[in-house]
């Protein structure tokens, strides 16, 4: 699968992002993540403007917020700020997203505003087990 995604992403500028969901249902690709933990947010215009303007680019990728913001009910360890979690269909859509055009001109709206970190990550399939990971 692995083998799969790194030639969708490459061949990008040729194929469709439907083109790309189709063959990800077909294949059984999970959904993906971006995950961030943001402290240290200093709420000036900067940041309402990226707030107003984020949801727009997300659209074309298929994200949408799954949390937005919350502090966690922490029972381990300490919080590390501010979650934010965004599902997009797969991989390939949430990287397309970050690197997107529309996104990076307004991502320094949010990072000249606050600090934490973000990550993009795959989700598992329905019926995935803890132990499946020792399978591999």
């Amino acid at each position: 699968m692995d083998i799969f995604c790194f030639t969708i992403i490459e061949m990008k500028d040729f194929i469709s992002l439907p083109f790309i969901s189709k063959v990800s249902k077909i294949y059984g690709v999970m959904s993906a993540y971006a995950v961030a933990y943001l402290d240290e947010i200093n709420v000036n215009r900067e940041i309402i403007t990226y707030l107003n303007r984020v949801d727009e680019t997300l659209e074309p990728f298929d994200g949408h917020f799954l949390v937005h913001g919350k502090k966690g009910d922490v029972v381990e360890g300490s919080s590390p700020g501010l979650c934010i979690i965004i599902e997009f269909p797969d991989l390939v859509h949430a990287r397309n997203w970050y690197l997107s055009g529309a996104y990076q001109e307004i991502l320094p709206l949010r990072t000249n505003n606050s600090e934490g970190s973000v990550i993009l990550i795959d989700g598992v399939p329905p019926g995935y087990r803890a132990s499946d990971l020792l399978r591999k």
